[in-house]
């Protein structure tokens, strides 16, 4: 869970209360800019969590099991903690926490374990439902591709929403899903354009999953959990937060 007081106490206050005095905006991208090798790197520390989920899709997509993929799809719960631990760390980019005072992946990791994986436990038997639908279904009517598209775009808003809060605030389980709901519908344009990214990046890996891979190990899940951070953190911070 997120160190409420620690990540959001007076120092954040007083850097932010300066930056108001001046009257100068922070530049668009330069935290994540300058924190670039440390993305690097911990986008193959999140990788590593995928790793066992990802080789049992491609073993189930092969032999054509629909067992062995929902086994695929229960293997991502192990990676929830990782994925808050992704969010925890773009957060703090985002926020310029000095490099010093940064939380690493790991200490990231354990103290986010128990809301993390509850929270990804949550989300796999929609994603495997999400999963078998669009494996079984070969003649997709209109109807079909919209229903898809709008229950992936929700439960991503949800499953982004959710993985931040755990990150940021130390809050029970259920206020946490509660307020992702909330958010879904709070987070305005921006956080419907989070979404819509985040599905039409798992789109291109389905479609195009050898190519994509690639992306997958190499920065892209980090860059999206940045850019992500920065678009959603000054809305959370108005909405949930209640900072500055």
């Amino acid at each position: 869970m997120g160190f409420y007081e620690r990540q959001f106490g007076g120092e954040e206050k007083r850097r932010q209360q300066e930056q108001d005095r001046r009257g100068v905006d922070e530049p668009c991208f330069g935290p994540i800019r300058s924190n670039f090798f440390r993305l690097f790197i911990d986008n193959f520390k999140l990788v590593l969590f995928f790793l066992p989920a990802v080789f049992t899709l491609y073993f189930g997509l092969a032999l054509g099991h629909f067992g062995v993929l929902l086994l695929a799809v229960a293997l991502l719960i192990p990676a929830g903690p990782a994925v808050a631990a992704m969010y925890d760390v773009c957060y703090q980019i985002v926020r310029q926490v000095p490099k010093h005072e940064m939380r690493p992946f790991f200490a990231s990791y354990r103290a986010n374990l128990r809301q993390g994986m509850a929270t990804m436990a949550l989300l796999v038997p929609f994603l495997g439902a999400l999963l078998l639908s669009l494996l079984v279904t070969a003649q997709r009517p209109v109807w079909v591709i919209v229903s898809l598209l709008l229950g992936g775009w929700l439960l991503l808003c949800f499953a982004v929403y959710a993985f931040s809060q755990v990150a940021l605030v130390a809050l029970p389980l259920t206020s946490i899903w509660k307020n992702a709901v909330y958010l879904i519908v709070l987070g305005g344009w921006k956080g419907a354009l989070v979404g819509a990214a985040h599905l039409a990046a798992l789109a291109v890996l389905y479609r195009y999953m050898v190519w994509a891979s690639f992306l997958f190990v190499f920065l892209g899940p980090a860059l999206l959990a940045a850019w992500s951070a920065k678009l959603l953190f000054p809305r959370l911070r108005e909405v949930l937060l209640r900072e500055g």
